[in-house]
Formats: structure tokens, C-alpha cells, sequence
């Protein structure tokens, strides 16, 4: 009986969507200097890097087996996998001169859970190639009641939980079936109801122990 191929290594294309919105909204809460994506294909022993500048991001290189880690200070990483297929880590770098600190490392650690999320099913929908965009989510069950009981209404909570999977706003009026216009309205009461004053100052709210423990 014939063996089913194997599926093409993951986050090799020049152009992909989907990592591109998930280093973007990390990189909207953290601010790192870089952002690297380590991926091992385990079926054909691949190791390979992606590095994420904020003019540049790098084609897929590989990674040597003598590459060191670097100081435990300067890095963030969020780990995901697919079992049998990808092990991969998102790595998140600071500068020796602005190390992380205590309250980002707290921050990070509440978004980890998310981002492996993310990655371990866009890397799913890739090797598939049939998987429907719509598996890639945030959570939002679990995000909405947070959001609610801080007096958000559910349609201010619905564009939330679309936002931080990435979507831009006329995205986000496709998926809810509204106008880009009402979701710009929804995003300005969301901002006086928490207090923030731009996306990067929401998503950092979000990521507060007090929303997402």
C-alpha cells in the first residue's frame, strides 16, 4: 500500500499572510528589536530560520547544529509544535541595552499561549492546504466574557477577538458583516471603555492578568 506524501515544510513562502499578522501583533504588544521563527520539519530533518525586521524579513536559512542560544535576558520564546511533523519556537529579541523587563516578561508569558496557538494551526492549514482560514482563531470564547464583563457589548467584543487574530479592519467587517466604518466606530468605544488610546495600547490591556488569567 502506498505511503501518503509527505507534506511541504511550513513558513518557506516569500509572502505568508498569516505569520506575517501574528509577528505584527506581538511585535504591536512588545516591541522586540527582531523576531526569529525557528522550525524543525522532523520527516526530513530540516532546520531552517526566519528573521522578522521592521523593513525586512528574511528568506527560510538554515540553522547550524553548532548555532549557540542566546543570553536568556535578551529573548522571549513561545513554543509550539505539530506532533510527528514541526517543532518550532518563536523567539522574541531585545538588544543588550534594553533587556526585557519584569512586567513585559509577565505580558509575554499571558500572550504565549495564543501565539503557540496560532502558529501550530497555521502550520497545520499549510500542510494541509485544505484547512478552512477560519480554524485560525484566537480564543475568542474565551477572550469575550472577559471583555463583556468589563463592559464591552458583544459586538465590541466580537471586534476585539477579531483583532487579535490579526485581521485588519475591513477584514474584520467581512467576517462580522458590517461596514469598515462601523468597525472603526466599535474600535473608538472599545478604546474609552478601557481607557487606551491605539491598538498597541489595547492588545497591551488585553494581555493583563487581570483579562486573560
Amino acid at each position: 500500500m502506498a505511503r501518503p506524501p509527505l507534506p511541504a515544510p511550513p513558513f518557506r513562502a516569500p509572502c505568508d499572510a498569516t505569520l506575517s499578522r501574528v509577528v505584527e501583533a506581538v511585535r504591536s504588544a512588545l516591541d522586540p528589536d527582531a523576531v526569529e521563527l525557528e522550525v524543525r520539519f522532523l520527516p526530513q530533518r530540516l532546520r531552517y530560520r526566519r528573521r522578522f525586521l521592521r523593513r525586512h524579513v528574511s528568506a527560510p536559512r538554515a540553522i547550524p547544529a553548532s548555532a549557540r542560544t542566546p543570553d536568556a535576558a535578551l529573548r522571549l520564546a513561545a513554543p509550539f509544535r505539530c506532533p510527528g511533523l514541526v517543532e518550532g519556537t518563536l523567539v522574541l529579541f531585545r538588544r543588550t541595552p534594553r533587556p526585557w523587563t519584569a512586567p513585559e516578561r509577565h505580558r509575554f508569558h499571558l500572550l504565549a499561549p495564543f501565539v503557540s496557538q496560532l502558529l501550530e494551526l497555521a502550520a497545520r492549514c499549510e500542510m494541509d492546504g485544505n484547512a478552512p482560514r477560519r480554524d485560525l482563531e484566537l480564543g475568542p470564547g474565551q477572550i469575550c466574557p472577559h471583555l463583556k464583563a468589563l463592559g464591552l457589548s458583544e459586538r465590541e467584543a466580537q471586534v476585539v477577538a477579531a483583532l487579535l487574530k490579526g485581521l485588519r479592519n475591513a477584514e474584520i467587517a467581512r467576517e462580522l458583516f458590517i461596514t469598515e466604518w462601523t468597525v472603526k466606530d466599535h474600535l473608538k468605544h472599545v478604546f474609552t471603555k478601557l481607557g487606551v488610546r491605539s491598538r498597541g495600547g489595547l492588545l497591551k490591556t488585553l494581555l493583563d492578568e487581570s483579562l486573560l488569567s
